[in-house]
C-alpha cells in the first residue's frame, strides 16, 4: 500500500511536471524524477538523459510567528536540480547537461510564478501559486550536498527556492469572529465586569475615496448606506438584531470604474465552523459600480445595490467583498478585492 500524498510531494511533482511540459521532455527522451542525486544517477547502459528534483533543505516561511497548530504553515523549499546527460547524436554528455540545465533556465525565468496548485489534507483545502526563485549555493554547501552521494561526482547543477507551500492541517481552528468596533469602560470594582458594556463604541470611520481607474488592478470600494434619523449615512459595519424586519436587505455603495463588473462574495461565521465562503444557489451576484468617487458627505445621493444577506435565522457574522478579475502582463489572471464589509447578527432569531 503505497503512502498517502502529503503537500510537500504534491509540491514537487507540480514543479517537475511542469518542467517536463515546459521542455517536452517525452518527445527528448528526458526522464524526470524527485530524490538525490545518487538515485538518479544513470549507469553504463542508460540511453536517457535524466533531469533530477532533489529538497535538500526545507525552511520556514518567515511570515508564520503566531501559526497554531490548526493553522497552514508556510515553508520555503530548496531545491537541486541536477542533469546527467547521455551520449546522444554525436552530441558529448557534458554538452546535453549544459543543454538540460539551460532549458531549465530558461523555464524558470520566462515563468517564475508556477499555475495554480490543488493542495488538500483530510477536509482542508487550499489553492496557492508557488513561486521559483533562483538561489546561490556556494562551494561549501556545494561540497556538503555532493560528499554525501557516494561514488556519484558532481555534476552540473542550478538551485532553486519554491515559496510559499503550505503544510496542511488535517482539520483547521474555528478562527474567532470579528471587531466591528471599539469601545472602552472604567468599573469602580472587579465585580463591574460581569455588568453590561455601557460605554461608547467607535466604529471605522469611512474615509472619502477617489479610485484610480487608469491603474488596471484599481480595487473597488464598498459601503453600506443606512437610513438613520439624520438621514443616510455611510457606514462599514452593521450590528442587527435578530428578528430582522420583514424584507430587509442592506444597500450597498459599490465604487469603481462607471458600469464595471464586479462580483458580491460573502464570507460567513458561526461557533460551530468558523469563518467559510458563501455560495448562494443562483451563484455570486455581479453588480455595476457606480463610480470612481465614494464621499460619506454625498450618502444621501448614493447610487446603491441591494445585498441580500446569506444568514437571516441565526446569530453570526457576515463580510462582504467585492472582486474583480486583473489580466497582468505575463498572462496570469488575478482577483482584486476590495475592503470588507462586515455584518453582526445577535438575538433569539425569528
Amino acid at each position: 500500500m503505497p503512502l498517502p500524498v502529503s503537500t510537500l510531494s504534491v509540491a514537487a511533482r507540480h514543479v517537475a511536471d511542469f518542467v517536463g511540459v515546459a521542455i517536452q521532455a517525452n518527445a527528448n527522451n528526458v526522464s524526470l524524477s524527485i530524490g538525490h542525486p545518487a538515485a538518479a544517477a544513470p549507469d553504463s547502459s542508460s540511453t536517457d538523459h535524466r533531469l533530477n528534483f532533489f529538497l535538500h533543505r526545507l525552511e520556514d516561511g518567515g511570515f508564520d510567528a503566531d501559526v497554531t497548530p490548526g493553522d497552514p504553515w508556510h515553508l520555503r523549499l530548496r531545491c537541486l536540480v541536477t542533469a546527467f546527460g547521455v551520449v546522444e547524436d554525436g552530441v558529448a554528455a557534458g554538452e546535453n547537461d549544459l543543454r538540460l540545465l539551460g532549458e531549465v533556465l530558461r523555464v524558470f525565468h520566462e515563468t517564475p510564478v508556477l499555475p495554480d496548485l490543488a493542495l488538500a489534507s483530510g477536509a482542508t483545502t487550499a489553492t496557492v501559486r508557488p513561486r521559483v526563485i533562483f538561489s546561490r549555493l556556494g562551494p561549501e554547501e556545494l561540497n556538503q550536498i555532493w560528499s554525501t552521494q557516494g561514488d556519484v561526482s558532481y555534476r552540473p547543477s542550478v538551485a532553486y527556492e519554491i515559496a510559499l507551500v503550505p503544510v496542511l492541517p488535517r482539520e483547521l481552528r474555528v478562527e474567532a469572529p470579528l471587531a466591528g468596533g471599539l469601545g472602552m469602560q472604567s468599573r469602580a470594582d472587579e465585580a463591574g465586569r460581569y455588568e453590561p458594556f455601557s460605554g461608547e463604541i467607535q466604529y471605522p470611520r469611512v474615509p472619502s475615496t477617489q479610485i484610480n481607474t487608469a491603474e488596471s488592478t484599481w480595487r473597488p470600494r464598498l459601503a453600506f448606506v443606512e437610513t438613520t434619523i439624520d438621514g443616510p449615512r455611510a457606514t462599514e459595519v452593521l450590528t442587527l438584531e435578530l428578528p430582522l424586519a420583514p424584507g430587509f436587505e442592506p444597500e450597498v455603495w459599490v465604487a469603481g470604474e462607471a458600469a464595471a463588473n464586479v462580483t458580491l462574495r460573502w464570507e460567513i461565521w458561526d461557533t460551530q465552523d468558523g469563518w467559510r465562503r458563501f455560495e448562494p444557489m443562483g451563484g455570486e451576484p455581479v453588480v455595476q459600480a457606480s463610480g470612481p468617487l465614494l464621499d460619506p458627505e454625498a450618502a444621501a445621493g448614493a447610487v446603491t445595490v441591494a445585498a441580500p444577506l446569506p444568514v437571516t435565522d441565526a446569530p453570526g457574522q457576515a463580510v462582504l467583498s467585492a472582486l474583480r478579475s486583473v489580466q497582468r502582463p505575463d498572462g496570469s489572471t488575478v482577483e482584486v478585492r476590495s475592503n470588507p464589509l462586515l455584518v453582526t447578527l445577535h438575538g433569539a432569531g425569528p
